[in-house]
């Protein structure tokens, strides 16, 4: 035991040690319902039918790295349990025999690196499979949302701009919208959704009355 919490708050291990000890906290409040998973926003655009320049540098550099589809919190999690996995045997195995002292730390550097690199490597192996599953639970999310009243966020709505707030299991949801036809509201309208649609990643709306007439 002496041997094991002396590797795992010593350099380099101790920064993964650091990461797992934040994912666990994490996973607790997601638990007990204090942070919110948000599944849906998880998902990054497919490389091939959006193009890589309208991506944010991070969600374009999870795309190359094979970590998109499943929500970043699961992502980091396996990141963080494999790295620290790989950086624990590493430097119980190797680094006690080959290095002490200011060595031990210079040489911890590159373990570390290596360790990242390869849990990024084996989270890619490992989600990859998981990812029609996750990609199933955002159609049901899309899906639940339909009929829904929300609030327009935005300074207004139209049909090429706006947002509006919705709440959802509990959660308050920023999505995009979109008026049907010529209408045109402000913020803080209450609007109906009607249809998701998917390529611009929004929701056609109406207004709550027009909605409540037919």
């Amino acid at each position: 035991m002496e041997t094991f919490l002396a590797t795992i708050t010593a350099f380099p291990t101790v920064i993964f040690t650091s990461l797992f000890i934040f994912c666990i906290f994490y996973w607790l409040m997601a638990l007990i319902g204090l942070v919110d998973l948000d599944v849906p926003g998880a998902e990054v655009p497919d490389a091939a039918g959006d193009s890589m320049s309208s991506l944010s540098a991070f969600t374009g550099l999870m795309v190359k790295l094979g970590l998109q589809g499943v929500p970043f919190p699961l992502t980091l999690s396996l990141i963080t349990v494999m790295g620290w996995a790989c950086c624990y045997f590493s430097c119980l195995l190797l680094l006690p025999f080959i290095a002490t002292g200011l060595t031990k730390y210079l040489l911890g550097i590159p373990v570390f690196l290596l360790s990242f690199f390869a849990a990024i490597y084996i989270t890619s192996k490992i989600i990859n499979p998981l990812r029609p599953m996750f990609l199933s639970a955002e159609q049901r999310a899309e899906h639940t949302l339909i009929g829904k009243t929300a609030t327009v966020r935005s300074s207004r709505v139209d049909s090429e701009f706006g947002e509006a707030n919705v709440k959802s299991a509990g959660a308050e949801l920023i999505i995009n919208v979109r008026a049907c036809q010529e209408a045109v509201f402000e913020k803080g309208d209450r609007v109906v959704l009607l249809e998701h649609v998917k390529p611009g990643n929004f929701y056609k709306v109406i207004s709550e009355e027009e909605f409540n007439l037919n």
